[in-house]
């Protein structure tokens, strides 16, 4: 279906990539992998023609016959979503947020002119079905606000398959989504490659699921493909230094040093929060809804505790409660004893995004101090030295200070998270999803980091997240909670492996994983 010969790429000059030679068949998944940087969402913006100005490309790529490289604006116009379908890594970023869901896919038909605006939106309505969102289920009235992050997946899919196109390519698909709904997208994504006999190009950093979903894989290092073969050929071989470092950082597990177990730090009892909405309220089915249920439990100091479950589930209201920025209903929540409020230094927060959560307009620097407030007298004397072990420990320089969040990596920006999380030297700190969205080599060394600093500094962490390999690697203990509230607790390797509630066996079953006989160590290894 397409063949891809000796494509380069250069930017203002800077080579990108360095002679990419593969081929996707019709009905065939192709996946394409590597870390950040390593030039895979530029191959496929290059296939498009969606390179940014100052973008010098040479080689072929013959889409049925038709070298797209040579094509003109025009041309590449027709092909875009009728010949070649993109779905973005982002939907929310990639939907128009004024614009009805149905309207959306509905736009691609009218563009390329195969229906008339009434037929196109029974055309979308079908669409939409076909990933799932039937009209009586979900509204194509909706705007993408309205839908949860799974859904908004569901809608950016329905718009690329809007003209049935024969190549379908999907960058980052699942990246942040919870592993009932990735398990969801991957089966319809699979699903739609056999029924609809269109090639699908899949590009992720996650090996769990290009194992689970491709037939043949490329493996990216720097602009250049170092392996590729059937999937389970190169899982097994490994025959180059970086596909097996790949390999290994995915099944990463940090070293940790067992703490002798501390006294009780966070102690949560029977938590209840609920929101109340106006009647009258566009959003309100009812005058009250219960976002946590009666939850209790216990985090020793020095413990890790993980919080598993799917949106909606409460993991951040209860997150939130515990940070004391949401109002009980009913229950109660003590650190050390003493009710938790309000900028309460003894306990920091990590967030999943951490561009989003530092001021782009000030020094990272500045950024870090800002705990500084909530400690009042005890408040250090050298703020910008405390600024500077904080930036050593999480492994970064202290003239690291005065540089702007947008100069760093997306580890580094994690590390400053964290640096910021130390600086009021805590004794509990929550981390938001913090590696969900990073390289598998990245998130191995963000593991590292968090357990040795915890070992140094007797840190409890309270990990919320829906990677259930993150939770295996860093906790200790498990709670999973459906609904507001916990169906099932205990210690993390005993839940994984025997898990007793039906919704816990189903997060298991869901997470994709490696099969255990393809990562053996092998004569290459």
């Amino acid at each position: 279906m397409i063949a891809v010969r000796g494509l380069r790429l250069a930017i203002s000059g800077q080579p990108i990539l360095h002679g990419l030679d593969f081929g996707i068949a019709a009905g065939e998944v192709f996946g394409l992998v590597g870390e950040s940087g390593s030039g895979k969402s530029l191959t496929a913006l290059a296939l498009l023609g969606l390179l940014p100005e100052g973008a010098q490309v040479s080689g072929r790529a013959l889409f049925e016959g038709r070298d797209l490289l040579a094509m003109t604006e025009a041309e590449l116009c027709a092909v875009r979503g009728a010949g070649i379908g993109l779905i973005s890594q982002e939907p929310m970023t990639a939907l128009n947020p004024v614009m009805t869901i149905g309207d959306q896919v509905a736009e691609t038909l009218i563009v390329h002119g195969a229906a008339r605006p009434r037929a196109a939106r029974r055309i979308a309505a079908e669409r939409l079905a076909r990933v799932g969102l039937p009209p009586g289920r979900i509204d194509p009235g909706r705007y993408p606000h309205e839908l949860s992050g799974g859904q908004r997946q569901r809608v950016a899919i329905a718009a690329a398959i809007a003209m049935r196109p024969r190549l379908l390519i999907a960058d980052e698909p699942t990246t942040a989504l919870d592993v009932t709904i990735q398990a969801q997208i991957l089966a319809l994504l699979g699903g739609l490659v056999r029924e609809e006999g269109m090639g699908l190009l899949l590009i992720t950093h996650d090996l769990a699921v290009v194992a689970g979903m491709a037939r043949r894989i490329a493996v990216m290092q720097a602009g250049r493909i170092v392996e590729e073969g059937a999937a389970e050929a190169v899982f097994r071989a490994r025959r180059h230094p970086y596909t097996r470092a790949l390999i290994a950082a995915s099944a990463h597990v940090p070293a940790r040093r067992p703490l002798p177990p501390g006294e009780v730090l966070l102690t949560v009892e029977g938590a209840a929060v609920d929101y109340r909405l106006p009647r009258r309220h566009p959003f309100a089915r009812a005058p009250r809804f219960r976002a946590l249920d009666r939850v209790s439990l216990r985090l020793r100091a020095g413990e890790s505790l993980g919080i598993v479950g799917e949106s909606g589930a409460g993991k951040s209201t209860l997150a939130r409660a515990i940070l004391g920025l949401e109002p009980l209903t009913a229950g109660a929540i003590r650190l050390a004893g003493r009710p938790v409020r309000a900028g309460d230094p003894r306990m920091q927060a990590v967030f999943q995004d951490p561009y989003g959560s530092f001021d782009p307009r000030l020094p990272v620097g500045r950024s870090l101090a800002e705990p500084f407030h909530a400690l009042g007298p005890s408040r250090p004397r050298d703020g910008s030295a405390r600024v500077a072990e904080a930036l050593a420990e999480v492994g970064l320089k202290p003239g690291d200070a005065t540089r702007f969040i947008h100069e760093f990596s997306g580890g580094q920006r994690q590390r400053l998270a964290i640096a910021r999380a130390l600086i009021a030297r805590p004794r509990l700190i929550l981390l938001d999803e913090p590696v969900s969205a990073l390289d598998v080599s990245v998130r191995a060394r963000i593991l590292d980091l968090l357990a040795g600093l915890q070992a140094r500094h007797s840190l409890s962490y309270l990990f919320i997240t829906h990677d259930l390999t993150v939770v295996r690697a860093i906790t200790d203990r498990v709670a999973v909670m459906q609904g507001g509230r916990i169906v099932e607790e205990g210690p993390t390797a005993e839940v994984l492996a025997r898990p007793r509630h039906d919704y816990t066996r189903s997060l298991v079953a869901s997470a994709p994983a490696i099969p255990g006989d393809w990562t053996a160590r092998s004569a290459h290894a």
